[in-house]
């Protein structure tokens, strides 16, 4: 009995080794084998992030290459982890011979101090290399103080950094607002500190009362509303208190 157990257990093993190798070999002999999947052309869309050729360097896809020879999810999470200024890629394939691949760039919104840093809207952190620094000139810069931001490209904004991030976004959104912000400095402890292109005045919105978009939106609102006053030429500060629903100016 103990033989005959032992007889047929082995004799499982060998049907799987033989349908596994045997499988190894026909998916060699139709697919990956297959000089029929030769990739011949691979179409690549790209912006400014990333050239032509670092996307084939990166990648390794090329001609020549068989097209069943590669993951492309496993590729694209590999040029998306090794290019941080790319919001998304897509590679497809298209039987027997032809590989697309669309690399769409980061939109920054704002810059990151003194450094060739920025982030676009959802918090990622990118670099604004040399031909690129003429086109993104006018974005307004986050400060902390004197104090130097540790960006780290491919990584992401937080806390406080991220809420002043918060305020630029919607920012952007809202149509009609009087006055462009410049810089957003987040240094202080009551206020963050939005400091305007006109006359460079500040406008102070106070951090426990932004907590919210909506907060936000509505401090936004008040600034803007208060500043295409007449009278509010002079002014070099403003402060918007939510709780007293009032803009303090001096």
């Amino acid at each position: 009995m103990r033989l005959k157990a032992t007889l047929i257990v082995l004799g499982s093993i060998l049907i799987g080794l033989a349908l596994f190798f045997g499988w190894r070999g026909l998916d060699f002999l139709m697919f990956t084998g297959n000089s029929y999947f030769t990739i011949r052309e691979v179409k690549i869309s790209t912006q400014l992030a990333v050239s032509e050729q670092k996307i084939r360097d990166l990648t390794g896809i090329t001609e020549g290459k068989n097209i069943f020879s590669f993951s492309a999810s496993d590729k694209r999470k590999a040029l998306l982890r090794n290019v941080p200024n790319l919001s998304e890629v897509t590679i497809s394939k298209t039987l027997p011979s032809c590989v697309e691949i669309t690399a769409i760039d980061r939109i920054p919104v704002i810059k990151i101090g003194t450094t060739n840093f920025a982030s676009d809207k959802e918090g990622n952190i990118m670099v604004i290399d040399e031909s690129q620094r003429a086109r993104w000139s006018s974005l307004p810069v986050l400060i902390n103080g004197n104090e130097r931001i540790h960006a780290v490209p491919g990584q992401k904004l937080s806390d406080k950094f991220l809420t002043a991030l918060y305020v630029m976004n919607i920012y952007n959104e809202m149509d009609g607002i009087s006055f462009h912000i410049e810089q957003i400095d987040v240094s202080g402890r009551i206020y963050l500190i939005l400091q305007t292109a006109e006359n460079s005045r500040e406008v102070r919105l106070v951090w426990e009362e932004i907590s919210s978009h909506d907060n936000i939106r509505l401090a936004l609102k008040m600034a803007s509303e208060s500043l295409a006053q007449p009278n509010a030429a002079s002014l070099i500060r403003l402060d918007v208190i939510l709780t007293k629903k009032s803009v303090y100016g001096i």
